[in-house]
């Protein structure tokens, strides 16, 4: 029996999933009221969750037969974690990670019975030490409370450890990936929260929270990037090369000016800044050597191109450009989103990334300057006929929002499906916004 009957007088009678019950405990000063705390779910086009309470008369022995029949059932009927640790980084963000913690996070899983170990960030690199020290085996799965940034740091750690365990060559991109088990929650607090918002369908605290606590998993995807044949790192969310590299090599110089640089270094770029233009051959690996394009269906593949960019984007995702209802979703393929740039105007480019959040194919088919496919992995190699003072420029790359050195300017990006679990029940659409 997987749901909970309440028959309350005056009232209609109400059904509640064991996996939505937070708990049931003595409203304050009435004996024989109870207060049945449970997990709302605002679906499409909302998909948020929220946690609400229902008041139940209950003499004591009703109240201590409930108790026990929920702990019970949630421990049998719910894949709900006991225990978990979380790592927070306190300075992502508007550096309000330790307060979100201690007084929404915390709070939750402790109602939900979830006993929890907490550690703060204290240093740079803290994350990776986290992860390679850690003993995990104590709990059954890993909370991070922090950005896109802080969650590829410990993210990286965890997976270059479960690859070399399982005796995985890192830098073989061939080579099939050992899946790790330790399952993950993610909860906003950083600047840009892009993961959460494709996993979650929403960049909601509570809502991010709350998916842990019912304990539903999803595989996902990673890309590995590499570069002459090295591993540079794991992306879980998005890589760049180019004009997001400067963006946010600036974005973390500046951050003394707080959330206002998330402002004040775009502004830059779009009005002031030159942006740099970069002759690369970029070759494409198509599913099934179809190429999968934002303008037309079933191209006959062009392995090489050479082109001229200002920026190239790629999404661990099979993204959507709508929000489906959950039985008209399209089918998810394991392959991933690539943009790359071609100089434009300015007014051009200010007007693609105000459409950006909230991305439509009609935007994309709409302009010349950007090239969309959907792909499982690309090769980037940046030709000798650039401009020489950029050439330390060129040996940067971002991969969620961290920048990397690179030796060669010869980028190899592949799709690897299904390498990690995170606590989510969402099934809406993968969305760009």
């Amino acid at each position: 029996m997987n749901t909970l009957h309440l028959m309350r007088r005056k009232h209609k009678a109400r059904q509640i999933t064991y996996e939505n019950i937070l708990t049931i405990e003595n409203a304050s000063g009435d004996r024989r009221t109870s207060r049945l705390y449970y997990i709302q779910d605002h679906p499409f086009p909302n998909h948020r969750l929220t946690k609400e309470y229902v008041e139940i008369d209950a003499d004591e022995g009703t109240y201590v037969q409930l108790q026990k029949t929920i702990s019970e059932n949630i421990k049998i009927a719910t894949e709900r974690p006991r225990k978990l640790a979380v790592f927070v980084n306190p300075i992502g963000g508007q550096r309000r990670g330790k307060q979100i913690c201690d007084e929404i996070v915390v709070p939750i899983f402790t109602l939900a019975g979830i006993e929890v170990d907490v550690t703060v960030s204290e240093k740079s690199g803290h994350g990776k030490e986290f992860a390679e020290t850690y003993d995990f085996k104590y709990v059954d799965g890993l909370v991070i409370l922090g950005g896109d940034g802080t969650i590829s740091e410990i993210f990286n750690a965890l997976m270059r450890k479960t690859q070399s365990d399982a005796g995985v060559d890192l830098n073989d991109h061939n080579a099939t990936l050992e899946k790790m088990e330790l399952p993950i929650g993610i909860i906003p607090a950083g600047t840009g929260n892009g993961l959460v918002g494709i996993l979650h369908g929403c960049k909601d605290v509570i809502t991010s929270t709350l998916q842990i606590v019912k304990g539903r998993k999803k595989c996902c995807n990673v890309t590995g990037n590499y570069n002459d044949g090295d591993l540079i790192g794991y992306g879980v969310f998005i890589a760049a090369y180019g004009l997001f590299v400067d963006l946010a090599d600036d974005v973390h110089k500046f951050r003394w000016m707080k959330i206002f640089r998330i402002i004040a270094v775009p502004f830059y770029y779009m009005f002031l800044k030159r942006l740099r233009e970069i002759n690369v051959h970029i070759k494409y690996e198509f599913l099934d050597g179809i190429q999968h394009h934002s303008k037309e269906d079933n191209i006959d593949c062009q392995v090489k191109e050479k082109k001229r960019l200002i920026n190239l984007m790629a999404l661990t995702y099979d993204l959507d450009f709508e929000d489906y209802p959950k039985d008209k979703q399209p089918e998810k393929k394991d392959q991933f989103d690539l943009l790359d740039y071609s100089p434009c105007s300015r007014f051009d480019l200010i007007k693609h990334f105000y459409n950006l959040v909230h991305l439509t194919k009609e935007h994309l088919d709409s302009v010349n300057f950007i090239t969309y496919n959907k792909v499982t992995a690309f090769n980037l190699e940046v030709t000798e006929d650039n401009n020489p003072s950029e050439q330390e420029q060129n040996l940067r790359y971002n991969i969620d929002g961290e920048i990397y050195n690179i030796k060669t300017p010869n980028l190899y990006v592949k799709l690897h499906p299904r390498c990690y679990t995170v606590y989510s029940s969402y099934t809406g659409s993968l969305r760009w916004s």
